[in-house]
């Protein structure tokens, strides 16, 4: 139980990554896009990630319009090549959330780069279900997305160059096509139930962690 909590609780706050100056020139670089772009990264993955395949993930801030969280699986010690490499694809990713943004108005979960995640992934999903089941479908519908296939392109090229990144173009995302009309609202559907029930399993998580993890703290 005691890890269980101090996991939950570094879940709720996470250690904000502490980028050295030369790794902070580096992504200014790669996302001039980006400059002004109120974005945080953390060292660990969200409370409820822990446990999950994921290395990295890109969130909007509940309560806010425009601020973004990027979240990372970090071991101990300096970043490595791969720990940067996942940074450039949540970046990425923040780019795209700046970039819609632009065109739809969102607050907290409900931003438009949500409803646009969920609604091509549910329309890629739901296409390949009966043909491909439920796990291969799922599979295919995340590395086939289409906001998937720019960063995972992009963190390619940042390996292959690095560290001679000075041919390297900075990161360039088109507007992204809406996905159909009836996974687009669902999408949409799914991103405000979110944005509705995080604060409020968050808020209930404070009320218990809190206190037990300060109380383990002690003994």
């Amino acid at each position: 139980m005691r890890s269980w909590v101090i996991l939950l609780y570094e879940g709720l706050f996470p250690r904000p990554l502490q980028l050295t100056q030369a790794e902070e020139q580096l992504l200014e670089q790669l996302f001039p896009e980006l400059q002004g772009a109120k974005i945080e990264l953390y060292e660990q993955l969200p409370w409820f990630m822990l446990g999950s395949f994921a290395v990295g993930v890109a969130l909007p801030h509940s309560f806010s319009r425009k601020k973004i969280r990027l979240y990372m699986d970090k071991p101990e010690g300096p970043l490595s090549l791969n720990n940067l490499a996942t940074i450039v694809h949540e970046l990425c990713h923040a780019q795209q959330y700046v970039l819609l943004a632009r065109k739809h108005w969102g607050f907290g979960f409900f931003r438009p780069f949500m409803g646009y995640y969920f609604g091509h992934f549910m329309a890629q999903f739901f296409n390949l279900l009966f043909r491909e089941g439920w796990r291969k479908a799922a599979y295919l519908a995340y590395r086939e997305h289409p906001l998937e296939r720019l960063p995972y392109a992009y963190e390619a090229d940042f390996m292959a160059h690095y560290p001679q990144l000075a041919s390297l173009s900075p990161f360039r995302q088109p507007m992204p096509k809406r996905p159909p009309l009836w996974a687009h609202a669902l999408g949409l559907f799914f991103a405000f139930i979110l944005a509705l029930i995080r604060p409020c399993l968050e808020g209930l998580l404070l009320l218990s962690v809190f206190p037990l993890y300060h109380l383990l703290r002690r003994l």
